[in-house]
């Protein structure tokens, strides 16, 4: 029987993504069912008293962990492939650590695009109609570890 691991991840966090790495590649040589959940720095930083570039950064990270939220609630079998496109464009291509809301707009476009997700789903970026999914996803990681933990949150 596949041992359960549920990861907890925001795609801006170079930490989450190489252990993500790990973690797939640990798949391959062992019986996991792994999930991968999105998590937020926005929303773990978001009453912390933060140097103010880093918080124009989790303005920035909303955009993408929405769409993560959005992915994970209407097409989860997909939010590992979404997570490898596009924590390597962020990661593998240098294009991480934006400021402002929107700034990620055209990453999100083309890690959607690479996966043959419907382009629709950027729209959940700018809009908070999901963020209330997005606090329970950060929130079940936050419950399963203890309060204040960053990413990516492990847990087996």
């Amino acid at each position: 029987m596949a041992t359960p691991v549920k990861f907890w991840f925001d795609v801006s966090c170079p930490f989450a993504w190489k252990t993500s790495r790990w973690i797939k590649e640990v798949e391959k040589h062992r019986d996991i069912d792994l999930e991968f959940i999105p998590m937020s720095l926005s929303i773990l930083n978001e009453n912390a008293d933060i140097p103010a570039d880093y918080a124009e950064k989790m303005k920035a990270n909303w955009g993408p962990a929405r769409v993560f939220a959005k992915v994970k609630n209407e097409q989860p079998e997909k939010i590992d492939e979404l997570y490898s496109a596009m924590g390597q464009i962020v990661h593998g291509e240098g294009e991480g650590g934006k400021a402002d809301f929107g700034a990620y707009d055209e990453v999100i476009k083309r890690a959607l695009e690479q996966v043959g997700l419907d382009a629709s789903y950027a729209e959940a970026a700018n809009s908070e109609d999901l963020d209330a999914d997005l606090r329970a996803y950060h929130q079940a990681g936050q419950d399963a570890v203890g309060s204040d933990a960053g990413t990516p949150i492990v847990q087996v």
